[in-house]
């Protein structure tokens, strides 16, 4: 009975469903723990490793950048050998660049603050926010010497090291994932017939994009908990995730999801490799600095950013893909019919972008002729404090109003900083500054709802691209034509993206933050900027990749008036997804 039992169950694991299952996982797996994590702490890490925006956007664009190498010679060599060991190398290789992009916190040792609740006067920390500076004569800003960093003891190469652990790490999750965007699609139209194999090659995109936007929920619950992973009684009051220097456990995501990378890819190295044949839809550019959006022109903390983009995300996709493919199946769509469609919507949806040219007022500070010439000494720190008697009146650190005396109230855990030159009768307190969320509730709602439909007609179109691709290349180039549009998409569109948000982000920075190896992060950011530049730079993008898909439909449409010469024989044509430049 047991070998009877053993055989059902050896049986059923050879059948392709179960290895179709098997591959949706690993998809759901990888874009959960890359795309997800990737997405959730993309500002946290800025503020980790003091990078600018287009800094954190070029960590982005690595992943990308690295399957423009390989997915040529993925492409190739999947057409030689067996599939699942190919599956079986991306999972490990994913884990691998988990573990290492989690390690490089543990390298970075500049990224917490310490706190010692045991003294009550002259209470001083490595990251000390007071003003110690000495000069000649404060009247000469040339003459001011910031007394942090000659005080400082670690050396820069170990931030550098730190940080190429970080881009080093992406850039090995974006070999290792090659396969399963390549070699995994042409697996499933290998164990499927053709007329099932559309359907499920766009179930299999769907289920990566849902794991995508689980991933950056599930990651942004991480960031509750502080780095350090010290629990909330042991910090002072103020520092809550809503405050500006909190940072939250971005690391151990990625050392939980590199594990199950890891078990994931040893199990899948045993499926049947099928020889006989029987889009990320996301914006990636563009889905990171939404999230960076929310927190910074709404004032939301990085969590709760995170988890209106990944349910955004989540329930635009699971509604978007199913109608899509419904639509295609109800009304029969051709190739053609299907490129119309996917034309007009692209088109149309690139309006959406417009509903982030609403703006709300960023964090005002207060700026005054001796803090503007305490401003030199400062440039290290940014630690937001307001005035006890009046809260409204917020300062980017006590260093800026040249406080040198600091003081703890342990009962409460509450900070004074006093002696200030600018006022020395003025007592500051991180306690009393008051954050508020979500200031424009109206200017959120529309940035909500136009984010959720551009998600939303994104997934619409992914089924009906699926079947013109399909429809474009005869089977045995799938794969090498697979390979080839990967690298197209990489190089002109998922590489680029994270790089042009991001300088677009940095062009709209109020409030720099150097340290001191002249490494630099954005702070305070100017809002109205930040949303008329992003609005206008995705309205571009999106409108030049519906022109694309137009130039490729009325191609089509000349060259076959007759839509039933259509066939996968006479058409050679490499289409595109959302930001991809498309060709025929």
């Amino acid at each position: 009975m047991y070998v009877s039992s053993s055989s059902s169950l050896l049986c059923w694991a050879s059948k392709p469903l179960f290895s179709y299952i098997v591959l949706c996982i690993c998809t759901f797996i990888q874009n959960f723990s890359v795309n997800g994590s990737n997405n959730a702490v993309i500002s946290t890490i800025e503020r980790v490793f003091y990078l600018n925006s287009v800094q954190s956007g070029l960590f982005l664009a690595l992943y990308d950048l690295a399957t423009v190498f390989s997915a040529p010679l993925v492409g190739y060599l999947g057409s030689l050998y067996s599939s699942p060991i190919f599956f079986s190398l991306n999972m490990i290789i994913v884990s691998i660049g988990n573990i290492l992009i989690a390690s490089s916190n543990f390298i970075n040792r500049n990224n917490k603050l310490n706190f010692n609740l045991d003294f009550t006067q002259n209470f001083l920390t490595f990251n000390n926010v007071l003003f110690q500076c000495y000069n000649d004569s404060l009247l000469n800003r040339e003459n001011i010497t910031d007394s942090i960093c000659l005080k400082d003891e670690y050396s820069s190469s170990t931030s550098i090291n730190a940080k190429f652990l970080l881009y080093s790490g992406n850039f090995i999750n974006g070999i290792g994932s090659v396969a399963l965007l390549t070699i995994g699609i042409i697996y499933i139209e290998r164990i499927f017939p053709r007329e099932k194999a559309a359907y499920c090659q766009g179930i299999y995109f769907a289920v990566g994009t849902v794991g995508g936007a689980l991933g950056i929920v599930v990651t942004g619950r991480f960031l509750l908990v502080y780095t350090t992973l010290a629990p909330k009684q042991r910090l002072p009051s103020w520092l809550t995730p809503s405050h500006p220097l909190w940072i939250g456990c971005w690391w151990l995501p990625y050392f939980i999801y590199g594990s199950l990378c890891f078990l994931i890819g040893l199990f899948v190295s045993g499926l049947p490799n099928y020889e006989i044949p029987v889009s990320q839809i996301f914006i990636l550019g563009f889905v990171p600095f939404i999230t960076k959006y929310f927190e910074y022109q709404h004032q939301l903390d990085t969590s709760t950013a995170t988890l209106i983009t990944g349910a955004i995300a989540l329930l635009s996709v699971i509604i978007g893909c199913p109608i899509g493919a419904y639509f295609m199946n109800k009304f029969s769509w051709t190739p053609i019919q299907c490129a119309r469609v996917c034309t007009i919507i692209l088109i149309i949806s690139s309006f959406l972008f417009l509903s982030l040219i609403f703006s709300c007022p960023e964090l005002k500070f207060q700026y005054t002729s001796c803090s503007s010439m305490n401003t030199p000494c400062c440039q290290h720190i940014y630690h937001p404090v307001c005035n006890i008697n009046e809260p409204q009146k917020m300062y980017l650190s006590p260093c800026h109003f040249g406080c040198i005396n600091q003081t703890i109230i342990t009962s409460n855990n509450t900070m004074l900083y006093s002696l200030c030159n600018c006022a020395e009768d003025t007592i500051l307190s991180e306690t009393v500054c008051r954050f508020r969320r979500i200031p424009c509730m109206t200017m959120f709602i529309l940035t909500m709802i136009g984010a959720t439909f551009l998600v939303f007609f994104t997934a619409f179109i992914q089924v009906p691209m699926l079947q013109v691709l399909l429809y474009s290349v005869s089977l045995p180039y799938q794969n090498m034509a697979l390979a080839i549009r990967q690298t197209i998409v990489r190089v002109l569109g998922q590489t680029t993206g994270p790089l042009l948000f991001g300088y677009v982000f940095d062009q709209s920075c109020l409030v720099w933050l150097t340290d001191c190896y002249d490494r630099q992060t954005c702070k305070v950011y100017d809002n109205r900027r930040m949303s008329l530049s992003m609005a206008l730079s995705g309205f571009s993008i999106r409108l030049i990749s519906g022109i694309a898909c137009s130039i490729v439909y009325f191609n089509w449409k000349f060259k076959h008036s007759n839509q039933n010469d259509i066939s996968s024989n006479n058409l050679h044509m490499t289409s595109n997804e959302e930001h991809e430049i498309t060709r025929f």
